[in-house]
């Protein structure tokens, strides 16, 4: 029969009436009580107790975070010792298996929590676990076959096995062997298919949409008319927008188009490249196919015309972004892993490749080689990111740490490392301040550090295990861990130990010294006697120690032959080329007709309407004409004296060059006279003579008229530097400094050497005159300054102080009271010349420019209101003569901008040249 629930019954049960068929003469109590509890059942699946909401079945667990490393180490403890400590930090309880814990299960289960720092679980437990290790280890030894003599032959050292231990030959039949032979020949083939493909495929692109319809007609990679970059306030996105569809794998990375983002190239598992439209249609407009292997990053060049990619190929691809053309291809032996072009746009040619094989590369698009490698890391290199106006560069690796690198210079600056860093895999640069960044922790001023003493706290870091902090105002102590333990735990203490300090003093240098002391005695006790000088067995300080043993090698007839082929070759080169030599006349080439360019006027005579007028000068902006001709890097250039009409150049490749600046701003002649790099080069006061220093120890004293040498003078020492002295009534005299540590006076006339001044400890770099031609003032690499009087060879003043550094690049305003001269820390200093007189001035210094390790030239414009320097990173640097304020900086090569030269008639003209073989008219 049908029996309808009462009504609290359905409250129970269900909100639904329902009705089912039972016995009446039945009890159906138990059907109301079962109902209550699968109602009871699926409440407590969804909350607990307290009303929170279930996200386990034991209640409302909370995530936390357990470390690889340390569950791996948990998890075989449980499968081999059957324990396991709880991972949650809070909570240090052990888990124990029944199996393997017995004792220690049955407590637990008995409400006794046992804690990983228990007396009770260190003494029963890891006692045991130690204890059946050493038992396991003695039977595994005691079992181990001998590994028998090495020199009998029958030595398996780490190779022998228990002695219980049988291995069966397994031996397979006919059918098998065939069988493996076929899945051979199909492996073998597959390599060779895939090889083929390899060799056969070239990189190409495909277009999906037609150019003239998405882009208006206007260049492919050229922004949309309408987008401008506008500074503007950013905000954190809300929703998706738009979802790109291409890629057949996962996506390894993006990157949006230089300044504009009108573009995304992205890479992606399937070994494709694409490029997506971000303004317009958002679609996909191109594909680019290089790759035979999953890609693993691009990179854009500054104006996007070019990126590259680089895969799991081994491969490094440089892509034309306009034409889809690969216009480099550079192969590697190992994974690149990241790729980073320059951003200075000096140096957009060159790149930073990070390889698992743990060392950063330095490639040149233009050849394609590899030029430089960075070797520090321990492990496979993750990022590359430039800082510091891009000089600059950290690295980081799966070794965990991070090196800090100069751009071209494979030495590291900064070593970052410590116990709890981990493997850095990805990086951005960013100033919360809106300044510009130099360094990845904000604006930090670089510190000169002396070569010298460099090398000093390099050698006793890595043989005491201690160093000076470079800072100069802070003189800490940096010590190594592993030699100087007692030093190093003071410092992690919060001990800063100052190189005064008296317990660094006590300490360490004792030992230090006592240390050195010990191995000069034993090297003194070990020292073969050096005998009698007069029995002529005196062996000196060449006299060796006592447990030396040197091996006599000779030579079989056949190597001796290949030797004496090879010395035969190189005496016959020899002679070939001092043949040329004596053979070699100098001579001149004329590349225009005298009428045509000079309308019939003597060739070096100035144009008529040339004329010296007193002007202001002012700073130039732009690049009027460059000047190609020389082969190699130019060293020196100088205009014609007074008009500047004409100028000469001097470069590696040997030739001095002679260019019209006023009329077609062309070659006009070429003088070949050097057969190696040329030096220096200096004109007469008239300009009717020039003198020019080589590097094939050869001074020339050159006719500018008639392109004729006049004077030969041969050297035994490199000149660097040749002046003649302008006096006119001394004009045929000159100064020569040279490698020699000397100052030499010639006399043109007889190419006689006449007077010596011989002071310098190292080679000299520049002679200035100045006080009416009366003095002049002479630089050497020794880092000092001397002050003499002409043909007095005598020191009158000497100026050396230990801040000083070698002056490479001097100059003299144009008013003859001050003398500035280029130092190599980067600092151009300034001395007063009032009155014969030579005194430092130290309230102007001009700074900014990078010349360490470069003669970058200086001079002044016409009126001495500015002050103009060149460059190692190719650029030009303009300072205000009386603030010493820097005005305007120009990139004016590819390479170091070795010389500047300002025309001494035109207000605003200026002529660089530098080591990219070019020279360039600034106005």
């Amino acid at each position: 029969m049908l029996v309808d629930y009462s009504d609290d019954e359905q409250e129970i049960m269900d909100n639904k009436p329902k009705s089912i068929l039972v016995n009446p003469e039945v009890d159906c109590s138990h059907l109301v009580k079962k109902k209550e509890e699968e109602k009871a059942l699926e409440l407590s699946k969804t909350y607990n107790f307290l009303g929170q909401k279930k996200n386990h079945l034991t209640g409302n667990v909370e995530s936390v975070y357990y470390n690889d490393a340390v569950f791996e180490e948990q998890f075989h403890k449980f499968n081999v010792y059957g324990f396991a400590v709880d991972p949650n930090e809070r909570n240090r309880r052990v888990i124990a298996c029944n199996q393997k814990q017995e004792e220690l299960s049955t407590l637990m289960k008995e409400g006794y929590d046992v804690d990983a720092a228990d007396p009770l679980f260190s003494k029963n437990v890891l006692a045991g676990m130690h204890k059946e290790d050493k038992l396991k280890q003695q039977e595994l030894k005691q079992n181990r076959v001998k590994a028998n003599d090495p020199s009998k032959g029958e030595f398996m050292g780490p190779w022998a096995g228990q002695q219980d231990e049988q291995f069966e030959n397994i031996q397979m039949n006919e059918e098998q062997q065939k069988l493996l032979d076929q899945l051979e020949e199909q492996r073998k083939q597959k390599i060779d298919e895939s090889k083929k493909q390899e060799e056969n495929f070239v990189p190409y692109m495909e277009q999906h949409v037609s150019q003239t319809e998405q882009f208006g007609g206007r260049q492919f990679i050229a922004p949309p008319p309408e987008l401008k970059y506008v500074d503007h306030t950013c905000y954190i996105p809300k929703r998706c927008i738009q979802t790109f569809h291409g890629h057949t794998k996962g996506v390894q990375v993006c990157k949006f188009f230089p300044k504009f983002g009108h573009l995304m190239l992205s890479g992606s598992l399937d070994h494709k490249i694409k490029m997506w439209d971000i303004i317009g249609n958002k679609q996909c407009v191109r594909t680019y196919y290089g790759h035979q292997g999953a890609l693993r990053d691009l990179n854009f060049s500054n104006d996007g015309r070019t990126f590259l990619s680089a895969g799991y190929d081994k491969k490094i691809l440089v892509w034309d972004t306009e034409y889809g053309k690969v216009t480099q291809t550079i192969n590697l032996q190992h994974f690149p892993y990241c790729v980073r072009l320059n951003p200075d746009p000096a140096k957009q040619h060159s790149f930073l490749l990070g390889s698992s094989d743990k060392r950063i590369k330095q490639f040149d698009i233009r050849s394609g080689q590899q030029t430089l490698v960075y070797d520090e890391h321990l492990q496979a290199i993750n990022t590359i990111t430039y800082f510091n106006q891009n000089r600059k560069f950290v690295s980081s690796s799966d070794d965990k740490k991070l090196f800090i690198w100069e751009f071209g210079i494979p030495v590291v600056i900064k070593h970052i490392s410590d116990p709890e860093m981990h493997a850095v895999t990805a990086t951005a640069t960013y100033n919360f301040l809106g300044q510009k960044k130099n360094h990845l922790t904000g604006n930090v001023e670089s510190v000169y550090y002396n070569d010298a003493v460099f090398e000093e706290q390099f050698h006793k870091f890595n043989v005491y295990g201690f160093a000076v902090d470079p800072n100069e105002r802070n003189r800490r102590v940096i010590a190594c861990n592993q030699k100087q333990e007692e030093l190093s735990t003071l410092m992690k203490e919060g001990y800063d130990v100052d190189a005064a300090d008296p317990l660094f003093s006590k300490n360490v240098l004792a030992g230090m010294h006592k240390e050195d002391k010990l191995k000069q005695q034993e090297l003194k006790q070990n020292r073969v006697k050096a005998n009698d000088p007069s029995k002529g067995e005196f062996m000196g300080p060449w006299a060796g120690q006592q447990d030396e043993q040197f091996e006599n090698i000779q030579m079989n007839e056949e190597q001796q032959k290949l030797l004496d082929q090879l010395e035969e070759q190189r005496k016959q080169k020899i002679d070939e080329s001092k043949k040329q030599e004596e053979n070699f006349v100098p001579y001149m080439e004329q590349h225009v007709s005298q009428t045509e360019q000079f309308g019939g006027r003597q060739f070096i005579a100035p144009p008529p309407e040339l004329k010296y007028v007193d002007h202001t000068c002012y700073i130039p902006k732009r690049c009027i004409q460059t000047f190609h001709g020389h082969t190699k890097g130019v060293q020196v250039c100088k205009f014609f004296p007074k008009f500047g009409h004409l100028m000469l150049s001097g470069s590696l490749d040997h030739k001095i060059k002679m260019w019209d600046i006023i009329g077609n701003k062309q070659c006009v002649r070429t003088y070949y006279g050097h057969q190696g790099a040329l030096r220096d080069l200096n004109f007469s006061n008239d300009g009717r003579t020039f003198l020019s220093a080589g590097y094939d120890k050869k001074i020339l004293v050159w006719d500018t008229e008639y392109g004729k040498v006049t004077q030969t003078i041969n050297l035994q020492h490199f000149p660097y530097c040749v002046r003649l002295n302008p006096d006119p009534a001394k004009q045929h005299s000159f100064l020569l400094g040279s490698s020699d540590k000397r100052i030499k006076q010639f006399d043109i006339r007889s190419g006689q050497q006449t007077l010596v001044y011989d002071e310098h400890l190292q080679a000299i770099n520049t002679i200035t005159y100045f006080n009416q031609n009366r003095k002049f003032v002479s630089s050497s690499d020794d880092k000092k300054l001397f002050i003499w009087e002409f043909g007095i060879p005598v020191v009158i003043k000497h100026i050396s102080d230990p801040e000083m550094h070698a002056v490479t690049a001097t100059a003299v305003n144009p008013s003859g009271l001050n003398w500035v001269g280029q130092q190599s820390n980067n600092l151009i200093i300034v001395y007063d010349t009032k009155a014969g007189n030579f005194r430092m001035n130290r309230k102007k210094n001009f700074k900014g420019h990078v010349s360490a390790g470069y003669a970058c030239g200086v001079t002044f414009s016409a009126d001495g209101q500015f002050l103009a320097s060149g460059d190692s990173e190719g650029r030009v640097f303009f300072w205000d003569w009386k603030t010493a304020k820097s005005y305007r900086t120009i990139q004016a090569h590819d390479n170091v901008c070795i010389g500047v030269e300002w025309h001494p008639i035109e207000p605003s003209k200026v002529v660089t040249c530098g080591w990219d073989g070019v020279l360039k008219l600034w106005d």
